[in-house]
Formats: structure tokens, C-alpha cells, sequence
């Protein structure tokens, strides 16, 4: 007997709330020959890109994953902070660029766009960092489960398929050419 078929294409989503912190992960996969990630993790959340690609490849060993990551720090939480050393490293370094090439300043939006310059701190929700980052792993974890169960459920219904198709050849080729049998058992 041949394993369950199992599709590279599906969908799932996941939510886990906290207090006022909610948690949501998407993911989302298409046909590809080797295993494709593509993560979009919300502000502060780029430590979370190695545990998340570990957590994805595990489990799934072919497909274009894309898993986006939304954290919402609720009503009334100072989610998101300005990380003073790391801005002043980078004002730093455009002004030593400043005096080698003429440019403009950048806009505010693009530095505080820079990998660390805002920082989520322990205002996440009323929650330490720890349970944060279990949450939003867990979230990722259960995400996967339900993508996983779309693919089974895609592949149970392309393998329904294929198998009625085969059974049209088996019988069309039995009445051209006498009886060849039934199909092998093991399709």
C-alpha cells in the first residue's frame, strides 16, 4: 500500500490571544520543486525568523511557503519603541557617509525601517519576552498543523481523482482489447 498523496498547495491560519496581545500566523503554500520560504514578520519580530524556518522545515520538505507573523500589542500597550543605541549607531554611520558622498538625509520612515531600530521591549502586551516568543511559536506550530491537514485533504481529493481516471483507461483499454484486468492494487 502507497502512502497518502498529499498536495503542496493549501492554506491555514491561526490566532492565539494574551490578555490584550494577539498572535497571528499565516501560511500559505504553491508547487515548487525544493522547499521555498518566505517569512514576513511584523516590527521586532525578526528574532523569530530561525525558529520559524527550523520550525517549517521539520515538517515540510517541498512547496513556496510564505508565513507572515502579525503581533497586535492591543489598545493602550507601548508596543513599539525607539531603540536609542541602535539609532544613534545608524544617524552616526549616515553621517559618516555624509562626508564622503553628497546625499540628502534620509526620511525617518526609512531609518526607522532599519533591522533594530525599533524595538517591541517588554511592553508586549503585559507579557515577558519568554511567553511571548512561546506563543507566537505555538501559533506557527498549530498554523502548520492546519496547512498540513489542507494539503492531506487536497491530495485525498487529486488522489479521488486520478484513481477515476485510471479506472477510465483500465476500462477502455479492456474493451479494445479484451479483458487486461482490473487495475494494480496498489495505485
Amino acid at each position: 500500500m502507497s502512502a497518502a498523496l498529499a498536495s503542496m498547495t493549501g492554506f491555514a491560519r491561526a490566532e492565539q490571544q494574551h490578555g490584550e496581545m494577539r498572535v497571528r500566523v499565516e501560511l500559505k503554500s504553491v508547487n515548487s520543486r525544493g522547499l521555498d520560504m518566505r517569512l514576513r514578520l511584523g516590527p521586532g519580530l525578526d528574532a523569530f525568523e530561525i525558529p520559524l524556518r527550523q520550525l517549517l522545515s521539520r515538517s515540510l520538505t517541498r512547496g513556496a511557503i510564505n508565513l507572515v507573523l502579525t503581533l497586535d500589542r492591543g489598545v493602550g500597550a507601548s508596543a513599539i519603541r525607539i531603540n536609542q543605541p541602535v539609532l544613534a549607531d545608524v544617524l552616526n554611520a549616515i553621517e559618516q557617509l555624509r562626508k564622503q558622498i553628497t546625499t540628502d538625509m534620509p526620511r525617518p520612515e526609512g531609518i526607522l525601517a532599519l533591522p533594530g531600530v525599533l524595538d517591541a521591549g517588554e511592553g508586549a502586551g503585559g507579557i515577558d519576552e519568554e511567553r511571548q516568543a512561546e506563543l507566537i511559536l505555538d501559533c506557527a506550530r498549530q498554523a502548520l498543523e492546519a496547512l498540513q491537514t489542507a494539503r492531506r485533504q487536497e491530495g485525498a481529493e487529486i488522489a479521488s481523482v486520478l484513481l477515476a481516471h485510471l479506472d477510465t483507461i483500465c476500462r477502455s483499454g479492456r474493451s479494445r482489447r479484451g479483458s487486461p484486468g482490473p487495475r494494480p492494487r496498489h495505485y
